[in-house]
Parts: C-alpha cells; structure tokens; sequence
C-alpha cells in the first residue's frame, strides 16, 4: 500500500491538477476569444466540426489502449517485448489509416452538410473540407502520441513523465489556438495552425520518447500486419465500449431536448458542469495508480490491487465530499454569478448529479481496471447497462412530464445499476481475498451522505448538514488514521 504514496504518485497529480487548471481555463477563455474575432456563427461552426473531430477520434481509444495494456503487462512477465511492440504500432497504423479515411469522407461537401444542416455556400466559403481534414489529422497525430507513445514510460515506473508531456501538450494545444484565431481571425487558419503544432509536437515526442526508453520503438519496419489485425479484432470490444461511452457523454444533451426542450438544455449542461468538476479530480487521482495496479495484476498479486483500490475508495471519497460539504451554500450564489443571472439554478437537479458523481467515482476505479487489463467484455456489459439504464429514465420522466431533475436521477440510476454490475464482478476476481468487506466498508459513508444530503435538501440546515458529515468523515478515516499517522 505504501507504493501508492512514493512521489512518483504525487509528481503524476501535480500534473494531473494542472491538467484541470489548463482545461478549465480553456473552456473560460476560448469562449470570449473566438466570439469577438469571429462572430458567434463561426464559434458554432467551430463547435460542430470539433465535435465531429472527437467522435472521429473516438474510434480508436479502444485499440490504443488495448495495445498500451498489451506492452504495460507483458513487461512484467517477459524480457522480450519486440513482438508486442511491432504487433501494436502496426494496429495502430491500421486504426490511424481508417481514422482518416473517414474523416475524409465525412469532411466531403455533401455529407457535412448534411451533418451540419449547413448551406453549401456556407461551407465553401469557409472551406469546411480543409478544416475539418486539418483538424482530423492534427488530432490522431496527437492521440497516438499522448495515449501510445507517451504511455511506453507507464511499465518503466515513469507515469509521472507521461502526465507531464501530456498536459504540456495540452497547455500549447490551447495556446496555439488561442492565438490562432486571435491574430488570424480565421476558422481554416487556425485549423492549419493546430495541424503544425500536432505535427512538430508528435515527431519531437517520438523521438524524444525513442531515447528514454529501453526497448526500440518501430516506426515502419518489421510490422506483421496479419498478427496486427488480429490485435484489432480483439480490441473489437473494448472499441466499442469507448464509442458508447463518447457517445454517451454527448448524446445525452441530445436526448434532453428531444424529451423536454432546448430551453431547459442550458439547466443541465451548466448544473452537469459542476458535478463533472468533481469527477476530473477523481479520474486525475486514478491514472497514477494504474501501471502498478497492471504490474499486480500481471503478476496475480490480486491482494494488493484490492488494498490499492480501498485506498483509493477512502481518499477520493473523503476528498469529494469534503469539497460538497463546503461548497453547497456557496453555489447558488456562485452559479448566478457564473450565468450572469440568465440561466435558472436547479437544486433538486445538482443534488442528483452530485449523488451520481460520488457513486461513479466509487465505480471509476473499477471501470479503469477492467479497461487497463484488457477486461473488454465486461467492461462492454456494464455499458451497456449503465447507458439504456440512463436513456430509459429520462425517457420515462419526458413521457410523465417530471421535471428537469429527473434527468439527475436517470443518471444516478444508471451509476448505481452498472455499480452493482462492477461489484458482482469484483467479488468474482477477488474471491478468496474477503473483497465485499471492502466494498461495504468504502461505501456505507457514501449511503450516509446521501442521507444527510437528502435531510438538507428538504431542510435547508447547513449546520446539521456540517456537523453529520464531519462525523462521517471522521468514521471514514479513524482506522486509516490509527494505522498510517500514529504510528
């Protein structure tokens, strides 16, 4: 348990958090930027293509990472990983080749117009073919480097340093951006501007990758690209279950304005902005613990990857509700303030998010493992649980005319059905290491801030709210406490 805590942990969330801070800066800044150089029809034109972008490029997170996970665990059993590494460059060369081509397909006049509703004059004039190619291409260029080159450091130990390039990349990402289209004042422009940089960043990561690391990294050379495609079909699964997951995170805007409307769809998304803060903070504290989480699992040593994952329960749900603790009364204010008064700030609908969070972050862990040690089939069920689950609720509150926060509670119920999935498969993996004592261990103060949450929701009694969940807090923590602090 103590390797949890070595700085090397500590460096990755340093970067992690600045990640956060990056990101969060970006959607604050390039708003405003990108309104008063372009107008507001091109920042929606800009809106539409990155969208398109980002589903193109979720076609293949679920290959990259099965190949990551391929070469991060048989480093830990085998001496020689020559065979892993060309088998999964050549996959990747094949999923990048398909990526293009479909973004070239799609970025023809006639089907992005479809897409977009947009005229075609309107996309000529633009030149929404070459911004759109531009940006596909910049953007699997710069996946394959942060999510398969800059992983090669994760089975030598050094996740910190893939964290770093990653959230430099980021950083320069958003700055080329920004003064693209401040100095350009041009949608192709600045599309041209961020291909550059994806290309200059992914060759320097390359190389910069091929002298740090102990093995050799094939470019072209020495493929079996009949054992690569096989790799694919095997990732089949868990590529369709980051498609799922993508299209879930967008497609659920899309859903509440088809059951209630878009007038109500600004409720949500800035409510659901709050909640998805929380959860960044989370998934930043669980990427560093994955190498090592992968190295356990290699090696069958399944009692320390129950005790990283209960640490992991303990600190992340300590963290997240001492944060909604003391920032409930604030956020009212806070939210009006941030929407300038014009968008209504729904209580019911933030609790139910906020819930939602804490239970996915208790399920984020779980959902990483599977992912990490290529568990694709069931990572896919529990998606395709958790997902109907959502669809069907909100569905059923538009039929019954329920209010917004029935969306809230569709989410919930589709964290807690695809939790309980996760937890049969857990006892399942780790039968014989006594896991549901864990489990009920890390959850019951969950339940019971759900609990005093629910009495302040309909109480309004900051005070009792406090003083329950520093008590909870505290039972949460007693034995860590006594075990790791008063020695």
């Amino acid at each position: 348990m103590k390797n949890i805590l070595k700085t090397d942990y500590f460096k990755s969330l340093k970067w992690g958090f600045s990640s956060i801070i990056i990101n969060f800066f970006k959607q604050i800044i390039l708003v405003p930027i990108f309104i008063s150089c372009v107008g507001k029809d091109f920042y929606s034109f800009w809106l539409i293509i990155s969208a398109i972008v980002f589903m193109i490029r979720a076609i293949n997170l679920g290959q990259l990472n099965y190949s990551s996970n391929v070469i991060n665990l048989n480093y830990h059993i085998k001496s020689d990983i020559k065979e892993e590494l060309a088998v999964s460059q050549g996959a990747n060369l094949m999923m990048l080749c398909l990526q293009f081509f479909v973004g070239l397909v799609i970025s023809s006049q006639f089907i992005l117009g479809h897409i977009t509703n947009y005229e075609s004059t309107f996309l000529t004039n633009v030149n929404a073919q070459l911004c759109v190619v531009f940006l596909v291409v910049s953007t699997i260029l710069y996946q394959y480097s942060t999510l398969y080159l800059l992983r090669l450091f994760e089975p030598l130990g050094k996740i910190n340093l893939t964290i770093k390039y990653q959230t430099i990349g980021e950083f320069f990402d958003f700055v080329v951006t920004a003064l693209s289209i401040y100095f350009t004042r041009s949608i192709l422009l600045t599309c041209f501007a961020v291909f550059i940089f994806n290309i200059l960043y992914s060759v320097s990561i390359f190389y910069f990758i091929k002298k740090r690391v102990p093995f050799e990294i094939p470019l072209f050379r020495n493929l079996d690209l009949k054992k690569s495609f096989e790799q694919i079909r095997k990732s089949f699964l868990l590529c369709i279950s980051f498609l799922i997951e993508k299209i879930y995170e967008i497609g659920i805007n899309l859903v509440v304005v088809r059951v209630f409307s878009s007038a109500l769809l600004p409720v949500f998304t800035t409510s659901r902005v709050l909640s998805n803060s929380s959860l960044k903070v989370s998934n930043t504290m669980t990427i560093p613990i994955m190498p090592s989480i992968q190295k356990q699992f290699a090696l069958e040593e399944k009692h320390l990857i129950l005790q990283k994952i209960s640490l992991f329960w303990r600190i992340s749900g300590t963290l997240l509700m001492s944060c909604m603790t003391v920032a409930i009364p604030f956020i009212p204010y806070l939210y009006k303030l941030w929407t300038v008064n014009q968008i209504e700030f729904n209580m019911k609908l933030l609790f139910f998010l906020l819930i939602a969070i804490l239970f996915q972050n208790y399920a984020m862990i779980l959902t990483e493992f599977l992912k990490k040690t290529n568990l694709s089939r069931q990572i896919l069920v529990y998606n395709l649980i958790k997902v109907p689950t959502t669809v069907f609720f909100i569905l059923i509150s538009g039929i019954y005319n329920k209010g917004i926060h029935f969306v809230g509670i569709g989410l919930l119920a589709g964290e807690l059905t695809g939790l309980t999935y996760l937890l049969i498969i857990m006892s399942i993996l780790f039968n014989g290491f006594k896991p549901w004592k864990e489990i009920i261990k890390n959850l019951l103060p969950i339940l019971l801030f759900t609990f005093t949450f629910t009495i302040y929701l309909f109480a309004s009694n900051y005070l009792i709210f406090l003083i329950s969940n520093i008590l909870i807090l505290l039972m949460n923590n007693f034995m860590f406490l006594k075990k790791n602090l008063l020695k």
